[in-house]
Order: C-alpha cells, then sequence, then structure tokens
C-alpha cells in the first residue's frame, strides 16, 4: 500500500497526474482487499476529473 500512500500525498499536493500515476503502480502490485482495490480506483477517477 506504500504506492496508494504516494498516490493520496500527491493529491493532496493537487499534483494529479503524479497521483494517477502511483495509483496505477498500487493496482499493478497485490491488492489486500477488494475494499483496497475499489478506492485505489475511485481515487483515480476523482484525480481524472481534475
Amino acid at each position: 500500500m506504500v504506492y496508494s500512500t504516494l498516490g493520496d500525498y500527491y493529491q493532496k499536493q493537487k499534483d494529479y497526474k503524479a497521483a494517477i500515476k502511483y495509483y496505477n503502480i498500487a493496482l499493478s502490485k497485490e491488492v489486500t482487499t477488494l475494499y483496497d482495490s475499489d478506492k485505489i480506483k475511485d481515487a483515480i477517477n476523482k484525480c481524472s476529473k481534475k
């Protein structure tokens, strides 16, 4: 979940391109639960709209 945390950091810094990059890396790794996977996908959608 390190990459997801990096995505959260960049999203808060309003660097949406970097946030999406790290969220996508997080999805490419093993995600522990379906909830975590959905949370990452939702974050990508929010960043894409900005």
